[in-house]
């Protein structure tokens, strides 16, 4: 951040080791004055963790956000029953437990790597 000098971190969740990383990056940013704004689309599982540090961010006002509609990938469509909503612009939090979305585990499942 310093070397760089970036205006705008955009940690992903599931690139820099988990949302505990990704609030290691958030405080950095924000100790340096630096906007937030969280890279993320590829599932409905990887949207939810990056709703989740939005939510606890203070200094992170928007995150990265394809519709579903407009997505093509086939785990973004497939890996939850029901993403986060989307409503007048901003995702609604959750009320599920965990992360507040289901897993399809049939997707999952379909998808299984031995």
């Amino acid at each position: 951040m310093d070397r760089g000098r970036i205006q705008v971190a955009q940690p992903d969740v599931g690139r820099v080791g988990g949302l505990s990383e990704a609030r290691v990056v958030c405080d950095m940013a924000r100790e340096r004055g630096l906007t937030i704004v969280p890279h993320c689309w590829k599932t409905g599982v990887s949207i939810s963790a990056t709703a989740h540090l939005a939510f606890a961010t203070p200094h992170c006002a928007f995150i990265e956000y394809l519709p579903p509609q407009l997505c093509e990938e086939t785990l973004r469509k497939e890996l939850v029953v029901e993403e986060l909503q989307l409503v007048d612009g901003a995702i609604v939090r959750p009320t599920r437990p965990g992360l507040g979305v289901e897993l399809n585990w049939d997707a999952l499942n379909a998808y299984k790597v031995a």
